[in-house]
């Protein structure tokens, strides 16, 4: 959950009252929102990322007066079209296609909100930003600038501007190799040209995504802000500079629409509140208790909604800035919320149920026991991980292991859904050898691969023995005596592997089916991993193994 500085003495001043901190806290809570430390005039909070619109002291300012019923409806804007312009370069379309603008004018800024708004800024890049990498957003004082601006995609060695907070001109280079911005986000652009926005003067706004021009740069004397947003997905910028407005616009002014010249389109942005369906009825099945007309309607209110009742259906309207309200369900969450849990009626369920384990549970606990028994420490991966881990750097094919990439992964590190247990097993060993050895590890999960036009989901057992005397003898041991545990008989058969040693590998065979495989790791493996120790290694479907235990 990100980590959100709020002023206290602000939040105190605009709801007229001075809050004990318990207090506060349990205000908080109906936004998702936990009070961490607390410093002199200062609150560490953690909040959840779907309430962005509250990763600000305005945003949760704003909330809080609903909640407690000094402002209710919709928060009204002052929107106008804007004289500014942004014209779109083609050129930027293999690069960083999108940017989206926007203007907050009159507003009135102190040291406090002009701080609030940088931090929300950062918050934002961090979390639906992922670092920059889907959403960049900057600010510009627009008195610097004239009113058209352009996006386009230039030489490193022609971008020349002053970085924020220098007085020194740089060109592109110095910019990502000397400056603290630079240095971190230079792998989000190409090796020798980069976007940036720069008006018809020749004033450079920025090098998106790494940092902004001092020469456009916001202070406390600024009245009129420009805001922009680049990335991959028009809508999703839209909706950051759309967050952006709503909090700035919290110190008056108001918000410009844009118009923005794409190379095949030109349109003017908007920030539209979107229109929901809600059912009387729907809301109290879903939350178990009746609820009066007004008593709902009070609960939207203060939740910040717009509401018109027709018969017994609400048609709520959903602020723009509200990115976390995707249906009808999320506003049944905000309405849960602020009649508070504590104040729904205990009542005892109309269908009585009594639980069990489940078999894939009692599979698991029992080779957990056993392996735990046989000294083996069990490990835990995540279910996302390195594609080059599951496939090159053990001889493996992503087709004929049905490897799932993602499309937009956070980092090369993790872009894949692991089809094999064992190489996040040698993964671990990996950067665990520092350590003495021998080490014996296992992990039970979920892989999740694609055959045969389908996803399939595979629960397994994978283990891994490493230590200078490591043979198959010895991972064949504990098999068999987990299998006699289990009450099944096994036999192996030879198999092609290329991961495991020849001659040292086999298929485990129950009936008539393999249900998964033995062997000593082939060496090169082990070295491309940095282990220089014999490794035996097993993995076993333990879906397959269920099926052989509970249908007998």
């Amino acid at each position: 959950m990100p980590t959100i500085i709020l002023d206290k003495k602000r939040i105190f001043r605009s709801l007229n009252k001075e809050l004990s901190l318990e207090e506060l806290e349990r205000l908080l809570e109906y936004l998702k929102c936990e009070i961490k430390e607390e410093k002199e005039d200062e609150l560490i909070c953690e909040i959840t990322t779907d309430r962005a619109d509250c990763f600000t002291t305005e945003g949760i300012i704003r909330a809080l007066k609903g909640i407690l019923g000094m402002e209710k409806g919709l928060i009204k804007f002052d929107f106008f079209d804007d004289e500014f312009e942004v014209y779109i370069d083609e050129n930027v379309s293999n690069v960083r296609p999108y940017v989206v603008m926007a203007t907050v004018r009159g507003v009135k800024l102190d040291v406090r909100a002009l701080e609030s708004i940088i931090r929300f800024q950062e918050v934002l890049h961090e979390t639906l930003g992922r670092n920059r990498r889907k959403a960049s957003i900057g600010i510009y004082d627009i008195s610097k600038l004239d009113k058209k601006i352009y996006y386009k995609c230039l030489p490193l060695d022609e971008i020349k501007f002053r970085p924020l907070d220098k007085d020194e001109l740089m060109n592109g280079y110095r910019i990502l190799n000397e400056t603290e911005k630079g240095i971190q986000y230079k792998h989000l652009i190409p090796e020798k040209k980069a976007p940036v926005l720069i008006d018809s003067k020749g004033t450079f706004l920025s090098l998106a995504p790494i940092i902004n021009s001092q020469d456009a740069k916001v202070t406390v004397r600024t009245t009129d802000i420009l805001i922009d947003s680049t990335g991959f997905d028009i809508n999703f910028i839209t909706s950051i500079v759309s967050l952006m407005a709503y909090a700035i616009s919290f110190y008056g002014g108001k918000i410009g629409l844009l118009n923005h010249h794409y190379p095949n389109k030109s349109f003017k942005i908007s920030f539209k509140n979107r229109n929901l369906v809600l059912e009387k009825n729907y809301v109290e099945d879903i939350l178990g208790f009746s609820i009066n007309d007004y008593e709902l309607e009070d609960i939207l209110l203060r939740a910040r909604y717009g509401i018109e009742k027709k018969d017994n259906k609400y048609n709520v309207e959903v602020p723009f800035y509200r990115l976390d309200v995707l249906n009808s369900i999320d506003i049944i969450e905000d309405i849960a919320i602020i009649k508070g849990y504590s104040n729904i009626e205990l009542k005892s369920p109309i269908l009585e149920t009594r639980s069990k384990i489940s078999n894939k549970s009692i599979i698991a606990r029992t080779f957990r026991e056993i392996f735990n028994g046989f000294g083996f420490q069990e490990v835990t991966n995540y279910m996302i991980c390195n594609s080059e881990t599951q496939t090159e750097k053990v001889m493996l094919n992503k087709e004929e292991i049905g490897l799932i990439l993602l499309v937009n992964p956070i980092s090369k590190e993790y872009d894949c859904i692991r089809a094999n247990i064992f190489p996040c097993l040698l993964d671990f060993l990996y950067y665990n050898r520092s350590y003495s050895y021998p080490q014996k590890i296992y992990e039970i999960g979920d892989v999740i691969y694609y055959k045969s036009n389908s996803i399939h989901t595979d629960f397994r057992f994978s283990s891994l023995i490493i230590h200078n005397d490591a043979s198959f003898e010895e991972m064949h041991s504990f098999l068999y005596s987990s299998f006699k545990v289990l009450n099944l008989d096994f036999r192996l058969r030879g198999n092609d592997l290329p991961f495991l040693l020849n001659g040292r590998r086999a298929d485990i065979i129950v009936g008539d089916e393999n249900i998964g495989w033995i062997g000593e790791i082939n060496p090169e493996i082990s070295i491309g991993f940095s282990l220089y120790q014999p490794i035996v290694a097993c993995e076993l479907s333990l879906s397959k193994i269920l099926k052989f235990i509970f249908n007998k």
